[in-house]
């Protein structure tokens, strides 16, 4: 009971997302189903099962077009279902285009994440290249515990900002926090 209490306080649109595909799924003559002639989807490895299978349901009538990479899943934490996407790929009837070119990260960064994901088991993809000419620049930083963590990007960010490297506004921590007790403790 308290896992149950935790995830619904923690992902309140999860109930809903249940109920929808319910609904949905037990009501086959719903308008719902036919309502969209086309569903796009972006970072649909990022998408838990739950949703992969509302939009299915969504698209049971309609065209649906998913962009996405495996190999991009962040959201673990928040039940991702990375799988979701190559199941999709490979199902009966899917046309799919393979983009091997990255216009968001310089050279630099796209050979180390090369080089890290070829060690996947099972990875078939082509390495990505890089339409930036930039070589770009990596810090690898280690630190001995959290508070040492906090103070060391606090730092490096007002850094920036004073050096006039970045803006604030161009800055973003994204934060992996599984107990809400650490947010407020």
């Amino acid at each position: 009971r308290r896992r149950e209490a935790r995830v619904k306080h923690h992902h309140p649109g999860l109930s809903r997302r249940r109920i929808a595909h319910a609904y949905l799924r037990d009501n086959p003559m719903s308008e719902e189903l036919s309502r969209y002639e086309h569903l796009v989807v972006d970072e649909y490895q990022d998408l838990n099962t739950l949703e992969q299978r509302l939009l299915e349901l969504l698209a049971n009538d309609a065209g649906l077009c998913v962009a996405g990479d495996d190999d991009q899943s962040i959201y673990g934490f928040r039940f991702a279902n990375p799988e979701g996407i190559v199941r999709f790929r490979d199902a009966d009837g899917v046309e799919s285009i393979e983009i091997d070119v990255c216009g968001r990260c310089p050279r630099v960064i796209l050979d180390m994440a090369n080089e890290l994901i070829s060690h996947a088991p099972g990875r078939t993809k082509p390495a990505l290249r890089a339409l930036q000419a930039t070589d770009g620049t990596v810090a690898l930083v280690q630190w001995a515990d959290l508070d040492e963590e906090i103070e060391g990007l606090t730092a490096a960010i007002a850094a920036a900002v004073q050096q006039g490297r970045r803006e604030p506004g161009d800055i973003l921590v994204l934060v992996l926090c599984l107990s809400f007790d650490l947010l407020v403790g």
